[in-house]
């Protein structure tokens, strides 16, 4: 309610919210001081996380220290971003998650967005190809590896 308020005109549900899981993955870094790239393809939606809670998942037996240990697998949910909306709206998950954290603005980053996603519908010069959605990933993963780390925080290899 509090990041709805910040962001007017912004509903954070359904397709926009951000799952637990992308939250926590955002909070990791802020408390490690470690940021890396979370690619578009991790940016789960909650009402996916949901979904895939009520499935009953696989238990794994485990060795650990001599000791047999009965756990439910971790399952990652993916996160289809073959079309320009699907990867606007794990984007703007992600950002969300950022946002919610802390870390970076909604802003600054919905600038970010904006330029790769303005890449997709971009003209291009005669005999080339246009920009597809896997460069735009490129590009953005490129973003994280190239910043400079002369603000204390480290950027980490992912």
């Amino acid at each position: 309610a509090e990041q709805e308020g910040r962001l007017p005109g912004l509903r954070i549900k359904g397709e926009l919210q951000p799952s637990f899981n992308l939250i926590d993955m955002v909070a990791q870094m802020k408390e490690t001081n470690c940021i890396t790239w979370i690619p578009p393809s991790k940016c789960s939606k909650r009402d996916a996380e949901i979904q895939g809670s009520m499935k009953e998942k696989p238990a794994v037996l485990s060795l650990e220290q001599q000791m047999v240990k009965l756990a439910s697998s971790e399952e990652h949910i993916a996160v289809d971003t073959s079309t320009d909306l699907q990867l606007q709206w794990a984007l703007q998950r992600r950002v969300l998650a950022f946002d919610q954290c802390s870390l970076m603005s909604h802003s600054v980053h919905e600038v970010w967005v904006q330029q790769l996603l303005g890449q997709l519908t971009r003209e291009p010069p005669p005999g080339f190809a246009k920009v597809s959605i896997n460069q735009v990933i490129r590009a953005d993963r490129e973003l994280v590896v190239h910043l400079d780390g002369s603000s204390g925080t480290r950027f980490c290899s992912t």
